[in-house]
């Protein structure tokens, strides 16, 4: 797996009242053969890690029904990711 970098930015609207939300810039890799860690932030107050085990990914396939390939499961997750 090549590293992915990408920026998310909010398509909606906030109400009235409401900041504007920050764009948030992420950056997953394979940590080893057997993990993928996903860092994302929005160089503001926010930030999130999380590595994810084969068996973890495996786990968030099925749940979002990606049929196909892991390298089709693998694009889908960096779109979704990259998407606001």
């Amino acid at each position: 797996l090549e590293d992915a970098f990408g920026a998310s930015v909010s398509g909606g609207t906030m109400p009235e009242g409401h900041p504007t939300p920050h764009p948030v810039l992420f950056r997953a890799h394979a940590r080893s053969a057997a993990a993928l860690r996903v860092v994302a932030t929005d160089c503001h107050s926010l930030a999130w890690d999380r590595s994810l085990s084969v068996a973890d990914l495996e786990d968030l396939r099925g749940d979002v029904g990606i049929g196909g390939s892991w390298s089709d499961f693998l694009d889908y997750l960096k779109s979704s990711l990259s998407s606001g």
